[in-house]
């Protein structure tokens, strides 16, 4: 079952349920009314007869008047009885033809105490109004004056009504399933066009499409511009993995490239010289250390778009610096490592990701920054963060290339970082490493000055 026949079905249940419970409170405030009307019409017949009775033998005594004695006090539809206390009749009007109107116990034992009673009874299967009232007596009623009305009249008004009621109520009811079923096909219109929209782009791929937006910003508006949102993410990221791929394959053909060539060359070669064969073969061993490095941070990298999270302890971040400070003084081939005076730092984190990071950023230091240079780590906290700089004198970063040096493959440098075996994947797992621990990483550079990377951490 579709929303729209569920929607239009609810409406109308609910449109039937309150037409159903104003058309009853109509009908019997209306029927109530016409019952009064009624009775207050009645009231005169019973005060009538009752005083044509108060002469009538002792008060002590039962009452007793022939059928004729009620003649003159009926009218069309009005009927007249006479009941003895016991109520059985007395006397009837003569249009009644012998026929008793029934009275409920609850009426008898009302009118006994003295109460006029109003009921509602049938006869021959129809409904007539009566009125009991009771004749005073000495110490109990004499007897009791059985005034009766017939509703035919006020049954046909009912009747009338009820007929116009279903006939309207039905009408009403099939029009407004009508409207309601063109309001919420028109309401869902954009809903209908968001999964034509989506079923296309499933089919082909073709995250460039997008809604149309009206002025509306209802609901379904708001809907269509998350959804707009979303498909402008996803293109986003179908862009950035159909690069990633094309990236990672292109890094991974040059080494492959490079060893299927010197075996080519060693096999063409068994005789050529020893250092010849030599050369070759230090060029495959560096070309396989090489893939091992991409295999590795592109392994790093699919963890932690799968939502790799790190677990958690507190490290000393100074002692961590100087550590990781003097593990890259063996590869520092001419340049100066120091680390200026750090503050005792203490951080939550993995000291086995964070010595990575650090690693990362010398490393990156160490490639652009010739021999004689410096490389300069510090260490400083305002109580809320720890703040780690690596600094270095090196060629510096161009401005038009600092806000994508994140990016995953990307080198300001291309052909020298491939010189240095970078894969352009080290400060994009930097970046991840910071963001995992709830930091932030900046940096500033000018070509030919140097750079310097700045981690920001939480501190405890």
């Amino acid at each position: 079952m579709t929303i729209r026949l569920r929607v239009s079905l609810w409406y109308a249940a609910l449109l039937a349920l309150t037409f159903l419970l104003l058309a009853s409170l109509l009908y019997y405030t209306l029927e109530r009314e016409l019952l009064l009307e009624v009775d207050r019409w009645l009231a005169p017949f019973g005060d009538h007869v009752l005083r044509s009775l108060d002469g009538q033998g002792d008060p002590s005594s039962p009452i007793s008047a022939p059928d004729s004695a009620l003649a003159p006090f009926g009218s069309p539809g009005v009927f007249v009885e006479l009941l003895d206390p016991n109520g059985k009749p007395i006397a009837r009007s003569p249009m009644l033809g012998g026929k008793t109107v029934p009275v409920t116990d609850s009426a008898f034992a009302s009118a006994w105490w003295g109460s006029t009673s109003s009921l509602t009874t049938a006869l021959d299967g129809q409904r007539y109004r009566a009125m009991l009232r009771p004749i005073p007596g000495q110490d109990e009623p004499r007897g009791f004056i059985l005034v009766v009305h017939s509703l035919q009249e006020e049954d046909a008004t009912l009747a009338r009504l009820r007929l116009l009621l279903l006939a309207g109520g039905s009408l009403g009811l099939l029009l407004a399933v009508a409207g309601g079923w063109l309001i919420v096909h028109r309401g869902l219109r954009p809903i209908e066009e968001i999964t034509q929209t989506a079923r296309a782009i499933a089919l082909s791929k073709g995250f460039s499409r997008r809604l149309q937006v009206g002025r509306s910003r209802d609901e379904v508006g708001r809907l269509a511009i998350t959804f707009n949102e979303m498909l402008a993410s996803l293109e986003e990221a179908h862009v950035a993995q159909r690069r990633f791929v094309a990236d990672a394959s292109h890094e991974l053909r040059s080494p492959l490239t490079s060893i299927r060539s010197n075996i080519d060359i060693l096999r063409r070669a068994l005789d050529a010289p020893r250092e010849d064969r030599a050369e070759a073969l230090a060029d495959v061993a560096s070309e396989i250390e090489r893939m091992s490095r991409l295999t590795t941070d592109l392994l790093l990298l699919a963890k932690a778009d799968a939502g790799h999270r790190i677990e958690m302890a507190r490290v000393d971040l100074d002692g961590l610096l100087i550590e990781v400070c003097h593990q890259m003084q063996s590869r520092a081939n001419g340049v100066r490592l120091e680390t200026v005076p750090v503050t005792p730092t203490v951080v939550m984190g993995s000291e086995t990701w964070l010595k990575q990071l650090f690693v990362i950023l010398l490393d990156n230091a160490l490639k652009y920054t010739p021999a004689g240079g410096t490389i300069t780590m510090s260490l400083e906290n305002d109580g809320n963060s720890a703040m780690a700089r690596v600094r270095d004198t090196g060629m510096g970063i161009a401005a038009q290339d600092i806000p994508h040096i994140f990016t995953r493959f990307y080198r300001a440098d291309p052909a020298r970082a491939r010189d240095e075996g970078g894969s352009g994947l080290g400060l994009s797992i930097a970046r991840w490493i910071v963001e995992e621990h709830g930091g932030e990483m900046s940096v500033q550079s000018e070509q030919g000055k140097g750079s310097c990377f700045t981690v920001r951490l939480p501190q405890l």
